[in-house]
């Protein structure tokens, strides 16, 4: 007999919300964002996204987390995978990305 295991409603855990929110912020002092948002997929999963610009900002990514595969995820705006894995290692990768999109060596 398998064991059922059932994922709580809210995905995102408050202390990675927290972290989640330190690194969106992390983001804006760097220059590489202006503003962090909290949103929900149409399955109604949280996201959380980060945007730049200013009068016309865009959506630069999307961060939620696998229900079947228990791992977190990236999204550019267009929906192609980033990266995933667990917390950590996404804000990482993208911190690398992000950096290198603001012309940082």
């Amino acid at each position: 007999m398998a064991d059922i295991i059932k994922l709580p409603d809210n995905l995102i855990s408050n202390d990675d919300r927290q972290k989640l929110e330190s690194y969106g912020a992390h983001e804006i002092a760097r220059g590489r964002a202006t503003r962090f948002h909290w949103t929900e997929s149409e399955q109604g999963d949280p996201l959380f996204e980060i945007y730049r610009g200013g009068a016309v900002e865009e959506l630069v990514l999307q961060i939620g987390r696998h229900r079947e595969q228990d791992e977190y995820y990236a999204l550019d705006p267009s929906g192609q995978d980033l990266t995933s894995g667990s917390l950590d290692h996404v804000m990482a990768q993208l911190d690398r990305k992000l950096a290198w999109d603001h012309g940082e060596s």
